[in-house]
C-alpha cells in the first residue's frame, strides 16, 4: 500500500493529500475497520522528512548507551541480555515514531 492508498497518510483523498498537517488522525485510526488497522500497523511506514532527525537522535542516545554498558559491565549474560533489550528498546522507539503515536 503506497501513501496515496493509506487511510491514515492521507489516501483516499483528492489530490492525495495528507490527512492533516501530522498526516494522522487519531480519531479515524481509532474508527477504522480492523483490515485497514492491521494493514497500516504491520506494513513498513516511510519515513516522512520531519521524522529522520528523531531517528537519528534515538540511534545516537542508544549507541552510547550501548557504549557504557559494553565498557562498564562485565562480559557475561547479564551483560549480553541489557544490549539485547537496548535493540529492543530501538524497535519500539522506531516503531513509535514511524507510527507517530497512532497505536
Amino acid at each position: 500500500m503506497d501513501n496515496s492508498q493509506n487511510p491514515i497518510r492521507g489516501g483516499n483523498q483528492s489530490g492525495g493529500g495528507r490527512i492533516d498537517e501530522a498526516w494522522y488522525n487519531r480519531d479515524r485510526f481509532a474508527l477504522m475497520p480492523p483490515d485497514e488497522k492491521r494493514q497500516f500497523v504491520y506494513t513498513y511506514q516511510p519515513p516522512r522528512e520531519d521524522q529522520i532527525p528523531k531517528f537519528i537522535v534515538v540511534q545516537k542516545a542508544l549507541l552510547e548507551a550501548a557504549k557504557v554498558v559494553e565498557e562498564n559491565c562485565p562480559s557475561c549474560a547479564d551483560r549480553s541480555h541489557a544490549l539485547r533489550l537496548l535493540r529492543d528498546v530501538r524497535m519500539w522507539a522506531n516503531a513509535a515514531i514511524a507510527l507517530d503515536g497512532v497505536v
